[in-house]
């Protein structure tokens, strides 16, 4: 995590973002590594990581398959989960949008 915090480019974001990027977020660990990968990538074939980024897959989550899909489980207790699960992606989602756009 250290590579990630201390990088030149990107400790500030983590710095002065402390809600998303320290154990007061539950998802801490990977929203640092999440935006670290991000930069990686933009930086193409110069990144270090490039190879790795490049084998990374393509992943849907289930909780954003069409809703007839996730309703053709019929467990109400997995269809609240996935709605709880999406919301709380599209809350994170939404936080560090709203981070990144401080950071040209």
């Amino acid at each position: 995590m250290d590579k990630c915090t201390t990088h030149p480019d990107l400790k500030i974001i983590y710095s002065e973002n402390p809600h998303l990027f320290t154990d007061e977020c539950a998802d801490w660990e990977q929203l640092t590594l999440t935006i670290f990968l991000m930069y990686q990538k933009q930086l193409g074939e110069k990144s270090f990581w490039a190879p790795y980024i490049d084998l990374m897959p393509d992943v849907t989550f289930f909780c954003d398959s069409p809703k007839e899909v996730i309703f053709a489980t019929g467990d109400p207790f997995i269809i609240k989960d996935l709605k709880d699960y999406k919301d709380e992606l599209d809350s994170e989602y939404l936080q560090v949008v709203e981070c990144l756009l401080k950071y040209p």
